[in-house]
């Protein structure tokens, strides 16, 4: 089907009178023959401005905050949904915007519907902003006249998403500003404090030793620049093996038999990133092959991506979601039955939100519980970093009272 665009003209009609408006042609030569056929005798088309798209794309390289994409796809889905007219409800989002590279995206995407560029064809030009998952939600909802139900579904699993971030967030700052405090005060006694008390014990005692605990904690100070040293290289190879070296990330399987409720509450974030999104991209009628490869790019890059691509390959054969994920022998039972029932029913996306939802919870609870246990044990391990420095004051203390 050909698709009609709006050409803005300015002309003389066959009276001498200058007229303007817009015409709807598949092509500028088709109008212009139209308004000759009206007796149009000189024409001047009006072209809108256009937009610097690389530029624009430039402006979206950085994140843009979760929460101002969630407003505004909820904004949108919600003036689509009571009737609104496309082109209409982005005018009146601009209107009410403030940020202004929001605004400038707004105008752009006018001027492409403007156009008659479908509005997932923008978007994709400032793909940093809405994410491959989201174009392909809307290019496929887009296709079958369900964008507002899209951007609804967009914005609720951006929401979630949003949500297990604010949890994990509030949960760590105590430890974290406990730690760090502790680690304040405990660096100023083993840098500032303890060398003066080391002039102190080398007068008072002589050429009696000091004990062993004292010795160490003394000679700490001497080397806390090769220690930190030391752990900033440690720190560094890890962020590079789990970030830049998927092959590596071999060791998670043998750490989560060593660690089972570690396993288990990565189980649940998968189940949770995979459920809710492979479940609002089946919703939105995206295909089940490319809905599988655009979740494998929401999971860890070892095991799940590969296993996941393994599946997309099982049903290219003709085998069932179900199948596919059992014959991997890395998915736990509760995702390959709630497939097996979801192609049974052909609920398949209900389903897996649903999961994604349940698991969600779950490793909220989980991180919630291992939180609760982690602030006693780091007010534990203080106390003992302070047991050792005074037991290591003391004990020198008490051979200056033995020798007196």
């Amino acid at each position: 089907m050909q698709v009609l665009k709006p050409f803005k003209y300015i002309g003389l009609n066959g009276l001498g009178q200058r007229v303007s408006g817009t015409l709807r042609a598949v092509t500028q030569a088709e109008a212009l023959q139209q308004l000759h056929i009206q007796g149009f005798v000189e024409v001047q088309w009006v072209f809108r401005k256009t937009f610097n798209w690389k530029a624009l794309s430039k402006r979206f390289s950085f994140r843009v905050a979760l929460k101002e994409r969630i407003d505004l796809v909820q904004r949108l889905g919600v003036l689509l949904q009571s009737g609104l007219p496309l082109l209409e409800a982005l005018r009146l989002l601009q209107r009410q915007t403030t940020p202004k590279r929001l605004r400038y995206l707004l105008e752009a995407l006018q001027t492409q519907v403007r156009a008659g560029q479908a509005f997932s064809e923008g978007l994709m030009r400032v793909e940093p902003f809405f994410g491959s998952l989201g174009i392909a939600m809307i290019q496929a909802a887009e296709a079958r006249g369900a964008l507002a139900e899209a951007l609804l579904a967009l914005a609720q699993l951006w929401r979630k998403q949003l949500s297990q971030v604010r949890t994990l967030q509030s949960l760590l700052v105590y430890p974290c500003v406990v730690l760090s405090l502790g680690l304040a005060v405990l660096s100023f006694l083993s840098l500032w404090v303890l060398p003066r008390f080391e002039a102190v014990f080398a007068s008072s005692l002589g050429n009696v030793p000091l004990p062993t605990l004292t010795r160490w904690v003394l000679a700490f100070p001497k080397n806390a620049p090769l220690l930190g040293l030391l752990s900033a290289a440690l720190l560094l190879f890890i962020v590079w093996l789990l970030r830049f070296s998927p092959k590596h990330w071999a060791v998670a399987p043998r750490l989560g038999r060593c660690l089972p409720g570690l396993r288990a509450a990565l189980e649940d974030r998968m189940l949770a990133r995979l459920g809710s999104s492979l479940g609002a991209l089946l919703g939105a009628g995206v295909p089940i092959l490319k809905g599988i490869s655009l979740t494998a790019q929401q999971l860890p890059a070892y095991p799940y991506r590969p296993a996941l691509l393994q599946v997309s390959t099982q049903i290219k054969n003709g085998n069932r979601l179900s199948l596919g994920l059992k014959q991997t022998r890395c998915f736990p039972e509760a995702l390959i039955h709630i497939s097996e029932v979801g192609e049974a029913t052909g609920r398949l996306p209900e389903m897996l939100q649903l999961l994604g939802q349940d698991a969600a919870e779950s490793f909220d609870s989980k991180v919630t519980r291992a939180v609760q246990l982690l602030e006693p044990a780091l007010l534990l391990l203080l106390a003992l970093l302070v047991l050792i420095l005074a037991l290591a004051l003391v004990l020198p203390m008490s051979r200056l009272l033995e020798g007196a």
